[in-house]
Protein backbone atom coordinates (compact mmCIF):
# COMPACT_ATOMS: atom_id res chain seq x y z
CA UNK A 1 0.00 0.00 0.00
CA UNK A 2 1.06 3.68 -1.04
CA UNK A 3 1.28 5.25 1.96
CA UNK A 4 3.18 9.12 1.04
CA UNK A 5 4.35 10.44 -2.04
CA UNK A 6 7.14 13.45 -2.40
CA UNK A 7 8.67 15.29 -5.27
CA UNK A 8 11.67 16.90 -4.08
CA UNK A 9 15.23 17.89 -5.46
CA UNK A 10 17.93 15.42 -4.80
CA UNK A 11 19.84 17.19 -2.56
CA UNK A 12 16.96 18.04 -0.69
CA UNK A 13 16.90 14.46 0.70
CA UNK A 14 17.58 13.12 4.11
CA UNK A 15 19.98 10.83 4.84
CA UNK A 16 17.59 8.83 6.85
CA UNK A 17 15.80 9.05 3.07
CA UNK A 18 18.71 7.80 1.26
CA UNK A 19 19.85 5.16 3.71
CA UNK A 20 16.03 3.90 3.25
CA UNK A 21 16.47 2.97 -0.16
CA UNK A 22 20.04 1.50 -0.45
CA UNK A 23 21.82 0.85 2.69
CA UNK A 24 25.03 1.57 1.30
CA UNK A 25 24.09 4.87 0.24
CA UNK A 26 24.11 7.83 2.71
CA UNK A 27 24.61 10.57 0.77
CA UNK A 28 23.34 12.64 -2.09
CA UNK A 29 26.43 12.61 -4.13
CA UNK A 30 26.50 8.74 -3.41
CA UNK A 31 23.30 8.65 -4.86
CA UNK A 32 23.43 10.76 -7.65
CA UNK A 33 26.28 8.97 -8.37
CA UNK A 34 23.90 5.13 -8.27
CA UNK A 35 21.05 7.35 -10.17
CA UNK A 36 23.60 8.51 -12.95
CA UNK A 37 25.01 4.65 -13.52
CA UNK A 38 21.46 3.22 -13.52
CA UNK A 39 20.15 5.54 -16.22
CA UNK A 40 23.38 5.87 -17.89
CA UNK A 41 23.01 9.73 -17.51
CA UNK A 42 24.46 12.80 -15.33
CA UNK A 43 22.43 13.12 -12.28
CA UNK A 44 22.87 15.89 -10.10
CA UNK A 45 21.56 17.80 -6.74
CA UNK A 46 19.62 19.43 -8.98
CA UNK A 47 17.24 16.56 -10.37
CA UNK A 48 13.84 15.93 -8.73
CA UNK A 49 13.30 12.52 -7.38
CA UNK A 50 9.99 11.09 -6.21
CA UNK A 51 10.03 9.09 -2.63
CA UNK A 52 7.62 6.38 -1.93
CA UNK A 53 6.65 4.92 1.15
CA UNK A 54 4.97 1.54 1.58
CA UNK A 55 4.03 0.23 3.90
CA UNK A 56 2.22 -4.01 3.70
CA UNK A 57 -0.98 -4.79 3.86
CA UNK A 58 -2.45 -6.47 6.63
CA UNK A 59 -5.05 -8.63 5.02
CA UNK A 60 -4.92 -11.32 2.70
CA UNK A 61 -7.45 -11.35 -0.55
CA UNK A 62 -7.51 -14.43 -2.67
CA UNK A 63 -7.62 -13.60 -6.44
CA UNK A 64 -10.46 -16.36 -6.83
CA UNK A 65 -12.47 -13.61 -4.28
CA UNK A 66 -11.65 -10.57 -5.98
CA UNK A 67 -12.55 -12.54 -9.26
CA UNK A 68 -16.17 -13.42 -8.16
Amino acid sequence: MVDKVEVKRLDELSPREIEHDNPEVRRTDEMAHLLSQLYNREITGEDTVTVIRFSRSRTTTRLSEVSA
